[in-house]
């Protein structure tokens, strides 16, 4: 018989799902969340708590059903994302309970400048018996929380399917034109104001006059998170013409559609103001894309050797000078080496397969621990 595992967490988000894919089999899994999704054909049961304000408010009383679901499923152990929501009052409500909490990155990022969250969080990080951080440096902030936990702490994302990411020749229709070099990137990133998507296209087309022998061709893939920052993103980026920028508005797309667009492209654009572990960036990796990124150490951990172009600031200047740079690594005899470097810390450190029987170690460990 499978052991009973509770998940509470945002289960419209591809992280859960991620996660808890390749264990079903072994565990029977029940997800209690406030925020289900569109998506009903799970192979796991999905209780839904109900929304009567549909704002943060709905919080305060989601201890109360997981308390009793807690009681009436009687799992071995609780698994909870997301430290600063669910992962509060998780630890606030069932304290007496066995728990693993995943932090995916940004519910750390974002406590770190409030000295009251960080006593809080501090406090309530060593009531999980088992802690997962997507990243090194995520782990080293939960540590400055809270330095007892550092035992309790595993750190591993789930990571990338690296056997369908993978580089393959793709055919592109577009028109090119002839005996002028042209340069593919692709916008990898979803277009709210903390990915800084529009502020860098916006330079990228004001900067790229400079270059007028060359003919940039962007794909913009990603969401905004409502419709009034999608109409202001598009029309602004629409607002600006240059003759040898040639955007195409992609918009989401499913896993297929993406590895195509990232097997089409050499450069990747991530650009947040902050990140955890971006698995975007690493499934650009996979394809051969080269890293056009926000100096971060979220974005330092997962290239090798400096192997990527870093932006210290969105401006003008600073992205003419990326255009340069760019240019140059076109040009580089040590290319292919780099792209390889940089795929080798991809398969080490965030292969889907192998993280997520990590995480079914951390399972099995907490299902036969006292903690």
């Amino acid at each position: 018989m499978k052991e009973q595992v509770l998940v509470f967490g945002p289960l419209i988000s591809g992280h859960i799902q991620k996660w808890i894919a390749r264990l079903t089999d072994r565990y029977d899994i029940s997800v209690v969340t406030l925020h289900p999704g569109k998506n009903d054909n799970y192979n796991f049961d999905v209780i839904r708590i109900p929304r009567l304000t549909r704002t943060k408010l709905d919080f305060f009383y989601t201890p109360f059903f997981l308390f009793y679901y807690a009681v009436r499923i009687k799992p071995k152990f609780i698994h909870v994302h997301f430290l600063s929501s669910y992962g509060l009052f998780a630890a606030l409500s069932l304290s007496w309970h066995k728990m693993l909490l995943s932090t995916w990155g940004s519910d750390v990022n974002g406590i770190m400048h409030s000295r009251i969250k960080r006593c809080l969080y501090g406090f309530l990080l060593r009531r999980y018996g088992l802690i997962n951080s997507p990243a090194s440096h995520i782990t080293d902030k939960m540590l400055e929380l809270s330095p007892s936990i550092k035992e309790r702490i595993e750190t591993f994302q789930y990571g990338v399917d690296i056997d369908f990411f993978k580089k393959v020749e793709v055919f592109s229709s577009r028109e090119l034109t002839p005996k002028r070099m042209s340069v593919r990137l692709v916008s990898i990133r979803n277009w709210d104001e903390i990915y800084r998507v529009k502020d860098f296209l916006l330079s990228f087309l004001r900067s790229s006059k400079k270059f007028e022998d060359v003919d940039f061709y962007v794909d913009v893939i990603g969401r905004a998170s409502n419709n009034d920052i999608e109409k202001d993103f598009i029309n602004s980026i629409s607002s600006i013409s240059s003759g040898n920028v040639h955007l195409n508005i992609i918009g989401f797309v499913d896993r297929e559609r993406l590895r195509e667009v990232l097997n089409s492209s050499s450069f990747a654009i991530s650009v947040p103001t902050m990140d955890g572990a971006p698995l975007s960036l690493m499934e650009a990796i996979c394809c051969d894309c080269y890293p056009i990124v926000s100096r971060l150490e979220a974005n330092e951990e997962i290239v090798r050797n400096g192997n990527a172009i870093f932006l210290d600031e969105i401006s003008d200047a600073s992205v003419s000078m990326c255009i340069t740079a760019i240019l140059d690594i076109m040009n580089s005899k040590t290319l292919y080496e780099k792209l390889a470097e940089n795929k080798d810390v991809i398969y080490e450190r965030f292969d889907y397969n192998k993280n997520t029987e990590r995480l079914a170690t951390l399972y099995k460990k907490l299902s036969d621990s006292c903690i």
